[in-house]
């Protein structure tokens, strides 16, 4: 795993083993200290943005390089949306374009990580829609934004 959010969660658990400070030597004096204070700022900055780690991520960098001649696209037809505002609600990262693009069809933000919840939340049909190599694999229907609805309400 890649993500540095795996050294600071054990922490909220109380396992404190991933934070190791080195003073044997200079160098590792100095990177404890670098450490120590990334994530003094990520815990910090976590407060303030849902996320936040996330637009620190390397993983985010090599969505980026792939998502370009990727197969996979998540497209928008303007005309049906709405502006609800659904899709932006359940969106993780809060790519507010998905809402408010009405004019590109394609709305593949770089920071999107393909969950799908905001063409699953999209009570619209056919508003929003995953596409594999130009064929429709899942699109937004009023039928299945109800039943997702009624499933989620019985718990």
């Amino acid at each position: 795993m890649i993500c540095p959010a795996r050294m600071i969660v054990p922490v909220f658990a109380g396992d404190f083993r991933q934070l190791v400070l080195d003073f044997s030597s200079p160098a590792k004096i100095g990177l404890t200290a670098l450490g120590l204070t990334l994530t003094g700022l990520f815990l910090a900055g976590s407060f303030v943005k849902k996320r936040f780690w996330c637009f620190f991520c390397p993983m985010s960098a090599f969505h980026y390089l792939l998502s370009k001649p990727a197969l996979f696209r998540l497209v928008k037809d303007g005309d049906k949306c709405t502006r609800c505002g659904d899709c932006y609600t359940v969106c993780d990262l809060q790519i507010k374009e998905i809402a408010d693009d009405v004019k590109n069809r394609e709305i593949m933000m770089d920071d999107c990580i393909v969950c799908l919840k905001c063409v699953a939340a999209c009570p619209e049909r056919g508003a929003l829609q995953a596409k594999f190599a130009g064929l429709t694999i899942f699109e937004s229907t009023e039928e299945g934004f109800v039943r997702r609805m009624e499933k989620g309400t019985r718990t």
